[in-house]
């Protein structure tokens, strides 16, 4: 992540998993720290597959507010 961070010049990135169960989309999004390489949000968001605009919404704004926190250095 460490390299990832740098090579973007970021110091947060985001990454996710995504599975899909029928009509149903699940993802797990995190964001990591890219210079300690750790994890500071974690969260799970689930949908429908054919509403992918509320699901993104849901995750921008989850993402905004996490990456607003203050964090520990």
């Amino acid at each position: 992540m460490r390299e990832i961070a740098r090579a973007l010049d970021a110091d947060l990135v985001m990454e996710a998993t995504v599975l899909t169960e029928g009509d149903r989309v699940r993802i797990q999004a995190r964001l990591v720290d890219g210079v300690r390489d750790r994890k500071l949000w974690v969260e799970e968001f689930v949908g429908r597959a054919a509403d992918p605009d509320e699901l993104q919404r849901r995750i921008a704004v989850a993402v905004a507010e996490a990456s607003n926190r203050p964090r520990r250095r």
